[in-house]
């Protein structure tokens, strides 16, 4: 699977990929999309000091400035020098928001088919709005950005469809799901030197307002009631940790929820191991990389409908499937599955076969699809 594109690409959620930090085999990913292609150049945030990396047709270039407008400044003019040098065949960006609007300026200025990725539903998400006042103007400019795209990529089917439904013609929208590395991760949890423990439900992720971890608090209470058993581990940091925290003692489950904050990769995989199942209790995602992981850890799921949710979990298969905000019914599905040993093995045994069904293959032949319509408008 290749073409002979030359791809830029100007991703400002890829800082982690020039300090060689990228979580959930986000490089191995840069490297497979670069070889379907002759080159691809990404331009990340860096600082000074920060090394260009290489291999094969991948570069990676980090500018001089993390902050916003700075990136914004030197990418902009980073993309025209390096069309000069080489002209290329499409240009790329990572949101629809800040980088849409910069994508729409370098188009306009070198005469090339613009992609976004829309892939964290933000896109005429009431409750992507709703989080901070800072997103109502934030949707308007997406909303922009995306009439006017040449292609939008989206990672669900849910998003598609939401797109569809605001009048986004289906040609220009582009369906190419994540994936993970599997052998990594599952070799990560083969190395984990822990007990799986049966009342144990984890949460993974930030601690911030999209993960309405507050949602999760509550229903563990809930939980309790039917389960007094059930612990619930939080793995992750974020600006609503403490208030967190406060909620858990309010409500009396303090005792009962142990918040380990942000830490080393290896030791994720050791609380997959020990726990039984996967708790996401998000307001809105797009794909979400966690699933994967607990999917590979052998962990029924309980989630919230978000759009990554609703194209990977089979509701009553992998796990359950409850609305946003719903406390109660996600307390009862946590309480339910880990205190019913038939109900967890078949779950179990199901989300470990769905997630083999996801291969990195299928994914890079919606790639290799989505590139294919590039070079299509490249010769109109």
């Amino acid at each position: 699977m290749s073409t002979t594109l030359r791809i830029i690409s100007i991703s400002h959620y890829g800082a982690d990929l020039a300090r060689g930090s990228a979580y959930s085999g986000a490089l191995e990913r840069q490297k497979d999309y670069a070889a379907t292609t002759r080159s691809y150049v990404v331009i990340v945030p860096g600082s000074s000091g920060a090394q260009e990396y290489r291999d094969g047709p991948l570069r990676i270039i980090p500018t001089q400035s993390s902050s916003l407008i700075g990136f914004m400044r030197e990418s902009y003019e980073l993309a025209i020098r390096l069309h000069v040098e080489e002209p290329c065949d499409a240009l790329m960006v990572d949101n629809p928001h800040a980088m849409g609007i910069l994508g729409l300026m370098v188009r306009s200025r070198l005469r090339i088919p613009l992609v976004v990725h829309q892939m964290a539903d933000m896109a005429w998400n009431h409750w992507y709005e709703r989080e901070r006042v800072m997103n109502r103007l934030k949707q308007l400019v997406i909303r922009f950005v995306i009439r006017r795209a040449d292609i939008i990529r989206v990672s669900t089917h849910y998003e598609l469809e939401r797109l569809q439904r605001e009048g986004i013609a289906a040609e220009r929208i582009a369906l190419v799901p994540f994936y993970i590395d599997h052998d990594a991760f599952t070799k990560s949890l083969q190395n984990a030197s822990v007990e799986r423990e049966p009342y144990r439900i984890v949460y993974v992720g930030r601690l911030g307002p999209q993960k309405d971890v507050a949602t999760l608090v509550r229903a563990t209470k809930v939980a309790l009631e039917h389960t007094p058993e059930l612990r619930l581990t939080v793995v992750g940091s974020g600006p609503d940790q403490r208030t967190l925290e406060g909620l858990a003692h309010e409500l009396g489950v303090g005792y009962a929820i142990d918040f380990v904050g942000a830490i080393p990769r290896e030791r994720v995989a050791q609380e997959f191991v020990r726990a039984s199942l996967f708790v996401l209790p998000s307001l809105y995602e797009g794909t979400c990389m966690v699933l994967h992981e607990a999917a590979l850890s052998g962990l029924p799921i309980v989630s919230t409908e978000n759009a990554g949710a609703r194209d990977f979990v089979r509701p009553d298969i992998d796990g359950v499937l409850v609305r946003v905000r719903d406390h109660r019914a996600m307390g009862e599905a946590c309480a339910a599955i880990v205190s019913d040993q038939a109900t967890w093995q078949r779950m179990s045994r199901s989300v470990h076969e769905r997630v083999h069904t996801l291969t990195r293959q299928q994914a890079l032949e919606h790639w290799v699809d989505l590139l294919r319509r590039v070079g299509v408008r490249t010769q109109v």
